[in-house]
């Protein structure tokens, strides 16, 4: 068979999808702030999401957002109910019924503490803690591997999270940085909390993914992410991350020591 035959019928179904008007349907989770989550008008928003919107427009491919809590993201991937998961962390466990697709963006992890509780000297001695998290969160698996398991209490969003947290029930929770000054943020309580900026617990990327064996999607959502260039990237980056009102802004963004009176 003619090699460029033979190209074209294997990239026919990628082109079909994109040129028919069809759409595909990506899971995300609606109280991940400010990488995903569901705004106040029912609408998928946050930094990943903008990605997939941009995404959208590079490919001519609608999509179809689903919202769940986290847990359900991951099961309705894994049962084939859509086409996606919008993003998320690698790890062995999901890699079980996952395929990754391309990265979106990187975080760190931190574990936040109530401004009466001193930040631990060792990563061991966390195991003194009740230490609050997302279930099923990858954050969840990585504790209670090198902590007591014990210590580690789940939550099924960070609606229950953040009562606890208000209540003094809970005084020390662990989430992906920028998630957890978001919802302290939101709930009046980030003057309440400080975390060793220097020592995140780990750093991930974000990965999209589609369930094992769906390879013709994930190769259309790689090739329409490539597709982003870097300045688009910053932009969404910046939106979502730096505070600053407007992507467009030329402002110039510095680091800052955050506990060091009165300089800063």
């Amino acid at each position: 068979m003619n090699r460029f035959v033979f190209f074209l019928i294997l990239l026919m179904p990628m082109l079909c999808l994109a040129d028919s008007g069809k759409q595909i349907s990506v899971a995300y989770c609606t109280n991940i702030a400010p990488f995903e989550y569901t705004d106040g008008a029912g609408k998928p928003e946050g930094l990943i999401i903008d990605y997939w919107k941009l995404w959208s427009k590079k490919t001519g491919v609608r999509v179809n957002f689903k919202k769940a809590l986290w847990n359900d993201t991951l099961e309705m991937v894994a049962k084939g109910e859509v086409d996606a998961h919008a993003g998320l962390f690698y790890n062995k466990k999901r890699d079980a019924y996952l395929d990754y697709g391309t990265t979106l963006s990187k975080t760190t992890t931190h574990v936040f503490f109530h401004k009466t509780i001193a930040i631990p000297d060792s990563f061991e001695q966390l195991s003194a803690f009740r230490i609050g998290v997302i279930e099923k969160d990858l954050v969840e698996g990585y504790l209670k591997k090198r902590l007591v398991p014990v210590s580690i209490t789940g939550y099924k969003d960070y609606q229950a999270l953040t009562k606890d947290l208000k209540s003094e029930k809970l005084k020390v929770f662990a989430a992906d940085t920028a998630t957890g000054l978001y919802y302290l943020s939101q709930n009046g309580l980030l003057a309440l909390y400080h975390f060793d900026n220097a020592n995140p617990i780990y750093q991930s990327d974000w990965y999209v993914a589609s369930k094992e064996g769906n390879q013709e999607v994930l190769d259309l959502i790689n090739s329409g992410m490539e597709k982003i260039t870097q300045e688009e990237r910053k932009k969404i980056e910046r939106r979502w991350t730096s505070g600053i009102p407007s992507e467009t802004s030329d402002a110039v963004i510095i680091a800052i020591c955050r506990n060091y009176p009165p300089f800063s």
